[in-house]
């Protein structure tokens, strides 16, 4: 559901290339514990923005700084709770990394 609201909010992207300009270098940082990327977030991901993204995935923030360090990304998205960073703090952190880069957090508490 959080991957069709983005499409609708912003459907045109700069992650969605036009038929002229498949071929791109675009990378998405998806922040999350889970060792492995959820299926249906890595899906959704690719349903959204197409298979020529590149998906990076981060276990924490601090892993997600390193690859900030060494990549520019077009999207941030992260799940809110994080083992070294909750709440507010996660995304000023976020924010202050990544400059204008658009950020989408989540969360899996109901």
């Amino acid at each position: 559901r959080l991957f069709l609201h983005y499409q609708q909010v912003m459907p045109k992207t700069k992650l969605m290339p036009d038929a002229a300009n498949q071929a791109t270098e675009e990378a998405v940082l998806v922040i999350d514990q889970i060792p492995e990327l959820d299926e249906s977030l890595l899906e959704g991901t690719q349903l959204v923005f197409g298979e020529h993204v590149k998906i990076v995935h981060a276990q924490s923030l601090g892993q997600a700084y390193q690859f900030i360090l060494s990549e520019k990304f077009t999207l941030v998205i992260s799940e809110v709770n994080l083992p070294d960073s909750t709440g507010f703090s996660t995304l000023e952190c976020l924010k202050s990394w990544c400059g204008l880069t658009p950020i989408l957090l989540y969360t899996g508490f109901d």
